[in-house]
């Protein structure tokens, strides 16, 4: 009787045992899930943003950067339409394509703020701010068009910057501003222009921007 209970304790205990290796097996398999499914999210998100850049404004991708993008893209697709989360889901390779993502992403930000087109309606844009009292405000425009520098940003960031680069140059060539001009803007922007600066062609383009009655005379 003590034998047959001894055998049936330790049936008990190795089924016990084999339930318990089950549930740490679906727990771990639970937690490269969970893993895995934050770690393919941040890429797919940071794809689709870096197509909304490189539909503004594409820049040079290295042909290694390239692969490694398809590369985890696919492994990671594969994955996650099967749903077989195991110790060969490919977590590295894609965590480091999302860190490739986010280098290329910073690189696209810096080319794309010191573009010509962009650098030179930001300029301006400075330049008429202090005297510009119509809309859209030219600081609502630097700043949507600075934001795209932002950290975590967004399709709707990159899309508000260039629309509003748009609008700065439609507001920019609305006003006509030629060199002559831009030269006291630049002093007016520093507090350094004085009467001495404004001579007919200023007067003539302030007149027609409706900016005279919005200069001050101060005494420095």
């Amino acid at each position: 009787m003590i034998i047959e209970d001894i055998v049936d304790y330790t049936e008990k205990a190795t089924v016990l045992a084999e339930s318990i290796h089950n549930l740490e097996t679906e727990a771990d398999r639970k937690e490269r899930e969970q893993v895995f499914v934050a770690i393919f999210s941040k890429f797919i998100n940071n794809v689709i943003v870096l197509n909304a850049m490189f539909s503004i404004m594409p820049i040079v991708v290295k042909t290694n950067e390239v692969e490694a993008i398809k590369a985890a893209l696919q492994s990671g697709q594969r994955v996650y339409k099967n749903l077989q989360i195991s110790n060969t889901v490919p977590i590295n390779s894609i965590s480091d394509a999302v860190d490739m993502l986010e280098k290329i992403k910073n690189k696209w930000k810096k080319q794309y703020l010191v573009s010509e087109q962009v650098k030179e309606t930001l300029s301006m844009l400075e330049l008429i701010m202090p005297i510009y009292k119509g809309t859209p405000k030219p600081k609502d425009l630097i700043d949507n068009i600075q934001a795209i520098d932002d950290e975590m940003i967004d399709i709707g960031i990159i899309n508000e910057a260039n629309q509003s680069v748009e609008k700065g140059r439609e507001l920019l060539n609305d006003m006509e501003i030629d060199e002559d001009v831009k030269t006291f803007l630049k002093k007016v922007s520093t507090n350094s222009a004085s009467l001495m600066d404004v001579n007919e062609n200023i007067l003539h383009w302030l007149k027609n921007n409706d900016m005279l009655n919005k200069m001050k005379v101060t005494n420095l």
